[in-house]
């Protein structure tokens, strides 16, 4: 409906399933999360886990979901932790 909040957080959770990122997708080890951490802002981050280098990118909600829809949908979990690098 018009004039209603969108939650980015919830925008961003629907980025990470577009790219098949999330633990659901690929395993608790290699998945990415994002947690909300108050006042705009989120923090989008790796299992400590993970083979990769760890993500852990703290930053404004839309500034991140600014950077996941710039991604192909094949970008995978290389094209995330490329993208926040």
């Amino acid at each position: 409906m018009a004039g209603e909040a969108v939650d980015p957080i919830a925008l961003i959770r629907e980025q990470l399933f577009r790219l098949h990122a999330r633990p659901e997708d690929v395993g608790p080890a290699e998945g990415i999360t994002v947690r909300d951490s108050g006042h705009g802002y989120a923090v989008l981050q790796s299992s400590p886990r993970s083979k990769r280098p760890r993500l852990d990118h703290h930053a404004r909600a839309e500034l991140i979901l600014g950077k996941l829809r710039e991604l192909h949908d094949d970008a995978g979990l290389e094209g995330i932790h490329s993208q926040f690098a």
